[in-house]
């Protein structure tokens, strides 16, 4: 048990809560306001932020929403090119194979070559450069956007976006424009809406190609393409 108090400790306990302020009607009423001010404040500050939040969202509207390609609309043999801005495979074959195939069948007008792009969770800037690229493309100047992300793929992998303005002034760009366009975010749906219609080609890697039908995987040597493009070019020149 506890000690029981002396009258003495008593006497001197009761004079301490004497000296102690005493809560009031009106200190009560003023607590109470408060909390309520408070409580009917709180909402209303959470709805100017998501007010102010939407009004400030920059908006752009995608000019074009087909997938990005070059070459002969009409030709007989197409080559579909699923890749990765920040897949290594991609950028070794973009920088070595893709020029020669481009001059000597795409630009001839025998060739039509067209770009999907598969970013990967497991590059941290990998969509945002497919969404610069996009942003090129509603420019009209896709391929040379995407030439430049492959070639300089070290670079902007180790800096990030903060680049992507200067390579769209580089290649004459209206910047302004381009970094509307990327900061909208009004690309990421077409990517994503690309990347599920390119489950259809049970893609398991990049870069991954087509060839009409034949599918080739990796970044392989320009005579690997060669061969297969002149046997299509042959086989619909047969057909016709």
């Amino acid at each position: 048990m506890g000690k029981r108090l002396s009258k003495k400790e008593k006497k001197k306990m009761r004079y301490i809560q004497q000296q102690l302020p005493q809560p009031t009607e009106s200190n009560t009423k003023k607590i109470n306001f408060k909390k309520l001010a408070l409580f009917i404040a709180i909402p209303i500050l959470i709805i100017a932020v998501i007010f102010l939040t939407k009004s400030e969202k920059i908006q752009y509207t995608p000019i074009k929403t087909d997938l990005p390609s070059v070459g002969n609309q009409d030709a007989t043999v197409t080559i579909k090119s699923f890749s990765e801005f920040q897949c290594p495979y991609c950028a070794d074959f973009y920088t070595k194979t893709y020029p020669e195939i481009k001059e000597k069948y795409v630009d001839a007008g025998k060739v039509k070559f067209v770009f999907y792009e598969l970013p990967s969770e497991q590059h941290a800037f990998s969509f945002k450069a497919s969404e610069a690229a996009r942003c090129a493309y509603d420019q009209g100047k896709y391929e040379e956007y995407a030439m430049l992300l492959y070639s300089r793929q070290k670079q902007w992998g180790r800096i990030g976006p903060s680049l992507f303005d200067d390579y769209a002034k580089e290649i004459g760009l209206d910047v302004a424009e381009f970094n509307k366009c990327l900061q909208s975010g009004a690309m990421k749906e077409i990517i994503l809406k690309e990347m599920q219609e390119s489950k259809q080609y049970q893609i398991t890697g990049t870069p991954t190609f087509f060839i009409n039908d034949r599918r080739i995987v990796g970044s392989r040597p320009f005579e690997d393409f060669e061969k297969v493009i002149l046997e299509k070019l042959q086989l619909t020149n047969t057909t016709k």
